[in-house]
């Protein structure tokens, strides 16, 4: 399932770069860390994307998960979409949340009509 692999490799590629490189990733979005910050960001921004990474991926690998993979992923990204916006609107937003709100957007759009398909297939 090409759609879950794809959204899977970008969680499993921003989740290496933020355990990697918490400062770059960090400042791309507009925030600096403190030693506790950089841990949190470690384990949350890095850890959590690598393990939706893999769940994504593995799921893709078992016909009998993939539309409730599909589902979970859409409702996660629906979500962190959601509140994206809601803190861009509300607090503030630069050009690494754009980007990122963009991204999410994408992800939302592609998993929905994916999830629309095998839905439409299994009924």
């Amino acid at each position: 399932m090409w759609t879950l692999r794809t959204v899977g490799l970008i969680y499993l590629l921003s989740g290496i770069w933020c355990a990697l490189k918490p400062e770059l990733a960090a400042g791309f979005l507009g925030f600096s860390l403190t030693p506790a910050g950089r841990s949190e960001f470690f384990a949350v921004y890095g850890g959590l994307q690598v393990g939706i990474a893999l769940a994504m991926i593995m799921s893709s690998l078992h016909k009998g998960y993939i539309e409730g993979a599909l589902y979970f992923s859409l409702v996660l990204s629906a979500g962190l979409l959601g509140f994206r916006l809601l803190g861009m609107g509300m607090i503030e937003a630069n050009s690494g949340l754009m980007a990122m709100a963009i991204l999410e957007a994408v992800f939302v759009a592609v998993l929905a009509r994916q999830w629309h398909v095998i839905k439409t297939k299994s009924s």
